[in-house]
């Protein structure tokens, strides 16, 4: 009988211990969904560069149109080139937990992560970076713009390669 009630106690404790599992897996899965809804209607990252973690969509959008990219100094103005073709843009704001992110911090990730997937910096200030991608016939160019209150611009011209 006392081996019985220990059986019992052991199975209540794993049961116990499961549900509890249970329960933190899906709080923790429903707070990475509710993050994922703060996205404005119809925002989707670019497929060729992604957010910085604790950040979301404000607002998007594409259209065949122009970026003006800079691409340095000339004495006081920027230098800027035109570059025709699709143009997605999207403005990302930081959540709740990715408040204080320093404009610096936001620079390096980017610099770094279009340096890893081949990009070239073309120019760079301290809250802008302008880079080019050249593959299979195809440019894309990203003009990112930071601000100081942790706010951030991507904006991305996909073009052919004129021969």
């Amino acid at each position: 009988m006392n081996s019985g009630i220990r059986i019992f106690k052991h199975s209540f404790l794993r049961t116990l211990s499961l549900v509890h599992s249970f329960i933190w897996f899906f709080l923790l899965f429903s707070e990475a969904c509710r993050a994922d809804n703060m996205d404005a209607e119809g925002c989707k990252d670019h497929p060729l560069i992604s957010r910085m973690i604790n950040f979301y969509i404000e607002d998007c959008g594409n259209d065949e149109d122009i970026l003006e990219a800079v691409i340095g100094k000339d004495k006081k103005d920027d230098l800027i080139r035109i570059i025709k073709g699709k143009v997605t843009w999207i403005n990302y704001y930081p959540k709740e937990g990715g408040k204080g992110i320093s404009m610096a911090k936001i620079h390096h990730y980017y610099e770094t992560e279009l340096t890893l997937k081949g990009c070239q910096i073309v120019y760079q200030e301290k809250d802008l970076i302008t880079a080019v991608l050249t593959k299979e016939g195809k440019e894309t160019w990203f003009s990112l713009l930071f601000s100081q209150d942790g706010m951030y611009e991507i904006s991305i011209a996909e073009t052919m390669i004129k021969p």
